[in-house]
């Protein structure tokens, strides 16, 4: 086996030398992998930041729009109190209040009933761990590790030298990876 020409001695450095190539070509895809990770991760997190701050912008309009909708109505309930005064019609303003007093009442005393009892209702235990921890927290911990692996990616980049860059871009465009 010191022979050199041996082919057993030959085929051994031919299996070695696809050994190697099939090493780096499984390090490069990795590399793609961890790229596309980073590239999705980024995305995901901007388009969560976008989410959030559309959700926030459409409830400050509906918050807005339900306020500018409950002025309106006092501004014409007082300028119908106003005018039905104006007319002498006495009895009239006494029972717009006294309608007015009954139905803010019962949306208070409603509202009230149906916080006492949500507070009263326990949740039901879950045993996945995302919601024992909390849905926020979660979310917290998917975004540090998105970060994390985006940093190692960069790292992995930074580290590999040009050749096995372009053996890597030379393979990816030559041949699909879907």
């Amino acid at each position: 086996m010191s022979d050199p020409q041996d082919p057993r001695w030959l085929d051994f450095l031919d299996n070695q030398a696809n050994d190697l190539i099939s090493r780096q070509t499984e390090q490069e895809l990795r590399k793609r992998e961890l790229e596309t990770t980073h590239e999705y991760s980024v995305r995901l997190l901007d388009a969560e930041f976008l989410d959030r701050q559309r959700e926030r912008e459409h409830q400050r309009s509906t918050s807005f729009n339900a306020s500018m909708l409950i002025a309106f109505l006092s501004l014409l309930l007082a300028a119908g109190i106003c005018y039905a005064l104006y007319l002498n019609k006495d009895q009239l303003v006494m029972e717009f209040l006294k309608a007015i007093l009954f139905i803010v009442t019962g949306g208070v005393g409603g509202y009230s009933l149906k916080a006492v009892r949500d507070k009263s209702e326990t949740p039901k235990p879950s045993t996945h761990p995302s919601f024992e921890v909390g849905l926020d927290t979660c979310r917290i911990r998917r975004a540090r590790g998105l970060r994390m692996l985006a940093t190692r990616a960069r790292e992995f980049l930074a580290q590999s030298d040009s050749r096995v860059r372009d053996r890597f871009l030379f393979f990816v465009n030559r041949r699909p990876l879907c």
